[in-house]
This record gives structure tokens, sequence and C-alpha cells, in this order.
């Protein structure tokens, strides 16, 4: 038969369900298939016939199936291509007759092997028409060294670095990234960054970072209240700084270049993100994430469970952070004076109150308002009117931003029915909490 297509070999992706894979190309025997399955990490492993898969369609000009016993993963490669021996067993005596059928299947055979040789050879490197070698050999392979060509032009070699002008690419300048150098003709390292992260402890009298910071793991024991500002010159887009404060008890301020607090936070983590190259203002920055006393959280309630009178529309003074289950991670709940948090790292925050009100203070019909302050004026306020003596509890949750240097929040109680009742103080029905659940 004739054979009009060069086709020789086709490849599918593996979908987990699919076994049976069609072969559009004549094959006079299920040996003269390869069946070759790629795995995720680029892997070849050939299949074994009728171990792994099974051919039928044979000798047919439309080719055939071959069906797998496995079916590929869907991040599996299957490659099948028909690769013949590199002999011929026909034997033609003088005079017998030949028969045609088999002298068109030798052809046939020798048209297949010229189209394998062409598959492999359109996978190989090839010199350009224009070029005049006729010959040219890879090197023996040389561990650590570079494939390049000669001083003439005319063989390719092993070498240790390549000149690129006047410059020669230190290829072995560790933990450090390379960069075009500033002629444009040629890559040079680039010191100023880091390739990989890696913790360091910076030294406690070390306030301003450098590039030699970027993109590592900062660790301080601050012994003193202290102001971390971030660089700024050779910054560029895409860097980050890490920064662990292991003190429970001395925050650092965060500044950038320009002066600007970013955040405050003390027995945390904070990783913060350049938006910009030479960033130098608090806006061209990004936290991205956060733990410990880097992500502000309290729970505030009344120490020792005393009532909580109000006389009008009164501030809720939540007084114990400190005692279970109150706490405050990062000292942003004042429970001495203003008895409001105000949280030194930007973000949005979710705000949690439950009042409970005391029974004989309050009728039916009485009307119970609840607020959550930000900056001495309402935020969110909660009306509820009071149906009988069991209808005592009243509470909200709210998300709400906070920039991180001066947005403070306050809880806020009146009945508006009469000018005294109270708040029972038990921190198991009244109470003042948030933490913060992400970026501005």
């Amino acid at each position: 038969m004739t054979l009009l297509t060069v086709v020789s070999k086709i490849q599918y992706d593996g979908d987990d369900v699919t076994v049976a894979f069609p072969a559009p190309f004549l094959f006079f025997d299920e040996d003269d298939l390869v069946v070759i399955l790629t795995s995720a990490a680029g892997v070849d492993a050939v299949q074994v016939l009728a171990t792994h898969y099974t051919v039928a369609g044979e000798g047919l000009a439309g080719g055939g199936t071959v069906t797998m016993l496995t079916e590929p993963a869907a991040d599996e490669l299957l490659t099948i291509k028909r690769e013949l021996a590199y002999t011929q067993g026909v034997d033609y005596i003088n005079p017998n007759k030949i028969d045609l059928e088999i002298l068109e299947k030798n052809l046939d055979e020798l048209t297949m092997l010229a189209q394998q040789l062409n598959e492999a050879s359109s996978r190989s490197l090839k010199l350009s028409e224009a070029s005049e070698l006729d010959e040219l050999f890879l090197p023996i392979p040389s561990a650590n060294k570079l494939l390049g060509w000669n001083a003439e032009e005319t063989a390719i070699e092993n070498k240790t670095s390549i000149p690129v002008a006047n410059l020669v690419i230190d290829i072995g300048d560790a933990g450090k990234p390379v960069q075009v150098n500033a002629a444009g003709d040629g890559l040079e390292p680039d010191n100023e960054h880091n390739l990989v992260v890696s913790p360091t402890t910076l030294a406690d009298q070390a306030n301003t970072l450098t590039t030699t910071h970027l993109n590592r793991s900062l660790i301080i024991t601050p012994t003193a209240l202290r102001v971390q500002t971030l660089p700024s010159i050779n910054v560029r887009a895409g860097d980050f700084i890490d920064i662990l404060n292991l003190s429970s008890a001395l925050k650092i301020t965060i500044e950038a270049s320009g002066g600007v607090d970013i955040a405050s936070f003390q027995n945390g983590h904070m990783r913060l993100l350049a938006l910009r190259d030479t960033p130098t203002t608090a806006a061209h920055w990004m936290i991205i994430e956060v733990s410990g006393g880097a992500s502000p959280t309290f729970f505030a309630h009344r120490n020792g469970g005393t009532q909580i009178n109000i006389t009008g529309f009164d501030k809720i003074e939540f007084n114990d952070v400190g005692t279970s289950p109150g706490m405050d991670n990062n000292g942003n709940f004042d429970p001495a004076t203003n008895h409001r948090f105000l949280p030194t790292v930007p973000g949005r925050y979710e705000f949690l109150v439950m009042l409970q009100w005391v029974s004989t203070t309050i009728v039916a019909a009485d009307q119970l308002d609840a607020a959550l302050h930000k900056n001495g004026f309402i935020d969110i306020f909660v009306e509820n009117t009071v149906h009988d003596a069991t209808d005592l509890n009243q509470g909200f949750t709210v998300n709400v931003p906070a920039d991180g240097v001066n947005d403070y929040f306050e809880v806020f109680a009146l009945n508006t029915a009469r000018n005294t009742s109270s708040i029972n103080g038990n921190y198991g029905v009244t109470w003042f909490s948030a933490h913060r659940i992400g970026n501005l």
C-alpha cells in the first residue's frame, strides 16, 4: 500500500480516565511501536508491551490503537511512535517470481526508516545553512563547566568563564543573583540583594536597615523601645523584609525611610513587601504576613465582675486584660485610663461586643443602646427594645479599618428610657474583644 503521511509519532496528555489512544499511522507489527510515559518531573519511562499496554490495528492504512492497562495521570505525557529495526529480512532469489506485495512492503519499510531518521534529526541541534563548518562535536563532559565556542570559532569546548566584552562573569558568587551591568553588555553579581532567605540575628543598635537585610528573616531582641527604619536606596519592588521581635515587653516601631510609622509590635513576626522601587513612605510598603504581637488581639472584661452603672450615654470601662480570660498580646488596650483599644498595626479588625443588662434595672419597652466608637464618634450603633425581664443580652460584631497610628476604639451604652441602669460585669456575659483579620 502507499505511504502518504509523514507522521510517525503522536503525543497525548493524560487525564486520569482515558486508556485508548489512536496511533494514526501505518505499522506492520505491534512491536513496531514504542510507547513512552513521561512523568510531571520530565522523566521518560519506556512502556513494555503486554505489561503496560496492548496494540490493535497492525497493517491498517489508517493506523491502530494503543490501549494502556493503567490510565495515564493528568500530569503525565504519553508518546507513541513508530520505530523499526534497521534490518531487512527478505531474501529475493533469482529467478523466483517476485511477490509485488512483499516488494511494496519493503519499500514502505524503507520509507518508514527514512521518516524515523528524519524525526530523530528534527530534534537535534543543527548548524545554519550559512555555516562553513561540516563537522562539529561536543567535548567530553566536565563537571561545573560551561559550553562555549573556542577563539577560532571552529569548535565547542568546556569553559570555566565566558568573556562578555571586557567582563568575566563569576558564576560562583554564593547566595547572590546576577544583574545586567551599567553598560548593558554583560552580567555582574548583584551584591545588594540576597538570592535566598536566611535568618540572621540583628544587633540591637542597628536601627537603620540596609539592602543587606532584604529578603531575610531578621531576629531582634530589643533592650529598649526601638524604631526600625526600612531601607530605600537600591530596594526594588517585590523585595521583602521579615522582622521577628522576641521581646514580650518591648515594642519595635517600623517606619519608612521618610520617617512615617508603619506599625509597632512586640513578641511577634511581621513581613513587609516593597510595592515600588526606592520606597520612602508607608504607602510604598505592604504588610503581607503577621503573627503573634504583630497581629494585635485583645479580650477585655470587668475585673471582679463588678456592675457597670449607666447614667447616660456612658463609656463601658473595661479594666482588665491581664486576668484570665483577658489578654492583650501587643499591649494595645488601655485598661487603666482611657479604656480603649489603639492598635499599632494597620489593617482591618473584627470587633465583638457583648453586654448583659441587670434585670432589676430595666423594664419592658426600655430602649437599650450600644455603640462602638472610633476616634470619639459612633462607628456602629445597635438598639434593642426590651420585651420582658429575660431579654437582657445585647451584642454585635463588626469589621473596621484601623490606620495603626491614630485610630482608637471604645464601647458606649445607654438606656434611653431611664437615667439609671446597670450592666452585669461578669466576663462570661459582658466583654470587649478584637483581632486583626487582614490588610487595609
